[in-house]
């Protein structure tokens, strides 16, 4: 393999890390506001619904400075940890275990 081979090579290999890193797909000169119409459209694909909900402060900085550490947004943290709690609840409705998830699942099942 000639030298400019090796380089590109190397750069592709490397190209998943630097995303993951940030040093690729971050820098504000490469961005475009979605404007409200393309947001909903993507929320509606996503099935995504927005939702106001009040916390306590003390909560949401925790929440912010546990999304800081993993590096992602503080919502989509929240979004995957309600995803995973209702997992569990599901898992334990399964089992028989937990009467408010199971009336949750049979509801759910009626539900055309």
């Amino acid at each position: 393999m000639n030298n400019d081979t090796t380089q590109k090579t190397s750069q592709i290999l490397d190209t998943c890390a630097a995303w993951e890193s940030g040093r690729l797909g971050r820098d504000d000169a490469y961005t475009v506001e979605t404007d409200a119409q393309e947001a909903a459209a993507i929320d509606e694909a996503l099935g995504l619904q927005t939702i106001s909900i009040r916390l306590p402060s003390t909560m949401i900085e925790d929440v912010k400075a546990i999304a800081r550490v993993h590096d992602v947004g503080y919502q989509p943290l929240i979004r995957d940890v309600l995803a995973r709690w209702i997992s569990a609840e599901k898992k334990f409705a399964k089992a028989g275990v937990g009467n408010a998830v199971n009336q949750i699942t049979s509801r759910a099942a009626k539900t055309p």
